[in-house]
């Protein structure tokens, strides 16, 4: 991977001086055994490009899809019974007419709630998805730095330039894979109606 310019000017700078430092003061043996060993993860990159990330992907997609086009049929309803609603206002009481707005303004308030509702959904799915990956690569990230000696993993996206040997990424994805070959991400169940008194 090529860094551009300024990256490759700031890393020989870093370099020059840590090499500097190095020679005027270089540590002992068992310091040097204390030094960080460090790796890189995308933790994005688990949590979408693994089997089960992209198998929730494409599960909440495919809800997401339905839930807006249900929606979006009932946002078409409201629309036309506005229409209707404007074309009687002339023709009806003023009694008539506030009772039918009152009854429109209630459907609207009922699609808002319903759209917050799906959202809701989505957002419990996707939590629960990605809780799920997350565990598996855990523990495929704690086998790693055993097997390796890493002491120290970053995240990737807090990092400005690496070194692509110190990635990890791929193989926590290969070791989640072994874990966690797919997921079901299934809608919470709505919390059951209190009894009417």
């Amino acid at each position: 991977m090529a860094f551009p310019i300024a990256s490759r000017l700031r890393a020989a700078s870093l370099a020059a001086a840590f090499a500097a430092s190095a020679f005027i003061a270089a540590p002992p043996a068992s310091a040097q055994q204390n030094l960080a060993r460090i790796a890189i993860l995308e933790v994005e990159g688990v949590l979408r490009d693994s089997s089960a990330g992209k198998a929730a992907g494409t599960q909440i997609g495919d809800l997401r899809k339905r839930y807006q086009a249900e929606l979006q049929k009932a946002e078409e309803t409201l629309r036309n019974e506005e229409a209707e609603l404007v074309r009687l206002r002339t023709t009806l009481s003023q009694e008539a007419f506030d009772e039918k707005r009152r009854a429109f303004e209630r459907k609207v308030q009922d699609i808002r709630k319903l759209a917050q509702d799906r959202n809701g959904t989505i957002d419990g799915m996707l939590n629960d998805a990605r809780n799920q990956i997350s565990r598996a690569a855990l523990t495929a990230l704690e086998e790693l730095m055993k097997e390796r000696n890493f002491n120290v993993v970053l995240d990737r996206k807090q990092i400005v330039a690496t070194d692509p040997a110190l990635d990890i990424t791929q193989e926590v994805i290969s070791r989640v894979n072994k874990r966690l070959p797919s997921i079901t991400v299934q809608a919470p169940k709505p919390a059951a109606n209190p009894p009417k008194k």
